[in-house]
């Protein structure tokens, strides 16, 4: 590994500092521009915050509550040592220490810099509790965005998963892909800045906001027009969908009697479970 790292070679992005990760440096700087860690959420793939959740927080209509968690304090804690192992396996790889980036408005902040054959590439580093089939969808939006402001064409994703099984995924820079991210960013940018919200999506994460946005209750009527008549039509079909699904249910159970699991094509697709002895429940798998 080597400090050696011409700055001058990615991108237009230019390094701007140095910021610990998850620091209040660090939240600062996020406030003022979009970056990767970012990017997933305003391409709707985020499983856990929504783009109207953080435009709410970016335009201070609701606190921005985070609060470092212990897997995350411990994902920042194992990232020098995962970083240093990751070489020591690979040693074609020649790697760099690297900070934040900026190209106006647009962050990146990647965990370094790899060279291989004479062509950068990126690295990134992740922890996670389970076992991944493919690289998540907002992390490989994060990871296309480095690629983009830096001007990479590869990038190997290391992700130490359960805290004792190392493993490597390459994604390679998709033009087509960073053409649309770059318009989707642009465009929530561009709003954020007129304070206009972004689209309405289904997601609870922008339920709870529009929850927290108004807590005072006043005596008064509104007219919702069309929306009313939407949602009574909706919640009409849901009550049918909910009904039909228990339907199912009930008949899967009854098909599996004793057995423990369903299957559809020798593919498990339905689990009988009991917490301490009590009276089984069906789970479903999804993504069949």
């Amino acid at each position: 590994m080597t400090n050696k790292l011409n700055h001058n070679l990615f991108g237009k992005a230019t390094l701007i500092g140095d910021f610990e990760n998850q620091s209040a440096e660090w939240h600062e700087l996020r406030s003022k521009g979009i970056g990767g860690s970012q990017v997933g959420t305003i391409l709707g793939v985020n499983p856990w915050e929504s783009a109207y959740t953080m435009w709410a927080k970016l335009t201070n209509k609701i606190e921005d509550s985070f609060q470092q968690n212990e897997k995350m304090r411990w994902g920042t804690l194992v990232e020098p040592v995962i970083f240093k192992e990751w070489g020591l396996l690979n040693p074609e790889y020649e790697m760099f220490e690297t900070g934040t980036w900026a190209d106006g408005w647009k962050h990146a902040n990647p965990d370094g810099i790899l060279l291989k054959d004479g062509e950068y590439g990126l690295l990134e580093i992740k922890t996670a509790g389970y076992r991944w089939d493919s690289i998540p969808d907002h992390y490989a939006a994060q990871c296309m965005w480095y690629m983009e402001l830096l001007g990479l064409k590869w990038c190997k994703i290391v992700v130490l998963f359960q805290g004792n099984e190392l493993q490597t995924f390459h994604l390679d820079y998709d033009p087509e892909f960073a053409f649309y991210m770059n318009a989707r960013v642009e465009d929530f940018w561009d709003k954020l800045a007129k304070d206009e919200a972004p689209d309405w999506d289904g997601s609870d994460s922008t339920f709870q906001t529009v929850r927290v946005m108004n807590p005072d209750i006043v005596d008064e009527e509104v007219e919702l027009d069309v929306l009313a008549s939407d949602l009574i039509y909706a919640q009409a079909e849901l009550d049918l969908t909910t009904a039909t699904v228990t339907e199912l249910k009930s008949k899967i159970l009854d098909k599996m009697g004793k057995a423990k699991y369903g299957l559809l094509n020798g593919k498990v697709i339905a689990t009988r479970s009991s917490r301490a002895g009590g009276v089984p429940y069906l789970t479903i798998k999804k993504g069949n």
